[in-house]
């Protein structure tokens, strides 16, 4: 790809996920952000956080207006990422979509099927070189050439579900081999990150 994915760009990318969800328990809200932040950042647009420790003690500090961000964007010759979001476990067994960037997608995978479905059932990270290449996948976008799913496990320790996985984040390429172990490493802090903010009570079944 045109942009370097090193540890110093995810080091970036994580202290923004830190800041966008700090103070938030809101599972939605927080996928929603984190889903932006990740398919602006991989595919070439500066996100540069400012304030955003808003008070959220009465409920309604942020009901009318966005995150206190500013966009700068940057010549993006060439798409990282064509497709950034999360399934949510909402029946038992069962991905359903929930907030996403990109193309109307797949709306429901069961567990143990295609690449979201395999990493859930497994409950641990795949990444596909080429999914052409592997057996049973699923091809929501005709353009994905190889994907990322990191499932999203409950490790909060005593809670109902610990251990259960309670959605994945999914990440498609429209090119061959574009994730590496950096990007597994660094995907998977950005998922605890977003885990230990959330409260998934009423969104995953499993909790």
């Amino acid at each position: 790809s045109s942009q370097q994915r090193d540890s110093s760009f995810y080091a970036s990318v994580e202290a923004e996920a830190r800041s966008l969800v700090k103070g938030e328990e809101d599972a939605i809200a927080n996928m929603a952000n984190i889903s932006s932040l990740l398919y602006h950042r991989l595919n070439g647009i500066d996100i540069t956080l400012e304030s955003h420790d808003e008070d959220h003690d009465d409920g309604n500090s942020n009901m009318n207006e966005g995150p206190s961000s500013s966009f700068k964007e940057k010549k993006n010759p060439s798409i990282v990422s064509n497709w950034v979001g999360f399934y949510i476990t909402r029946r038992p067994s069962m991905l359903v979509l929930g907030p996403f960037q990109g193309k109307p997608a797949c709306l429901r995978i069961p567990f143990g099927r295609g690449v979201c479905g395999n990493s859930a059932m497994k409950k641990q990270t795949e990444l596909v070189v080429d999914v052409h290449h592997y057996p049973g996948h699923i091809a929501c976008d005709s353009a994905s050439q190889s994907e990322i799913v990191v499932p999203l496990i409950n490790k909060k320790k005593g809670t109902k579900g610990e251990g259960e996985v309670v959605g994945v984040l999914d990440i498609d390429s429209p090119h061959v081999g574009t994730f590496s172990e950096i990007d597994r490493e660094a995907l998977e802090k950005i998922v605890d990150i977003l885990m230990e903010a959330c409260s998934w009570e009423g969104i995953s079944c499993v909790v």
